[in-house]
């Protein structure tokens, strides 16, 4: 079964946090109508969370990067090259989904490879990135809190 979302996958970071509850919502609320639904629907169902998910994580990823770039975060390469990986592996389920016709396994590989992925990859490397800011927020305190000292000895 899917993780749902929980407060133990928040980043520190909203516009990151909203879309990631977002994601976790939709898979979920897609998912479930599977396990309800004929064959026939089910395609139907998986092919709309399969472009749900390529939109989702093109437009997502392009979010994070942009924020990655903004605070200077140093593994952005890395965490760039991790969005790709994902991004290929989805491509890569939608093209075994329309060429291949398999429905189950498109539903597991889903839910297990790509999805599960995304929740370890929110509690690992996104979670260094609020961690990031939280850093550099601390550390522009520690330099105010420095210059306000200075205009107090100062009088």
């Amino acid at each position: 079964m899917f993780e749902t979302w929980n407060d133990n996958l928040k980043i520190g970071v909203a516009k990151i946090d909203q879309q990631h509850q977002k994601l976790f919502n939709k898979v979920g609320t897609l998912l479930e109508k599977c396990t309800e639904q004929n064959e026939l629907r089910q395609r139907s169902t998986i092919e709309e969370l399969i472009d749900f998910l390529i939109d989702y994580f093109s437009k997502h990823f392009a979010d994070e990067e942009k924020i990655q770039r903004i605070i200077n975060y140093p593994n952005y390469e890395h965490h760039k090259e991790i969005h790709n990986n994902f991004k290929e592996k989805l491509v890569a389920i939608k093209k075994d989904f329309v060429e291949k016709n398999k429905t189950l396994k498109i539903i597991i590989s889903l839910n297990h490879e790509i999805l599960k992925l995304f929740s370890q990859h929110i509690k690992e490397e996104d979670k260094n990135i609020g961690d990031y800011i939280t850093l550099i927020k601390n550390e522009q305190w520690q330099q105010m809190e420095e210059m306000i000292s200075d205009i107090q000895t100062k009088k």
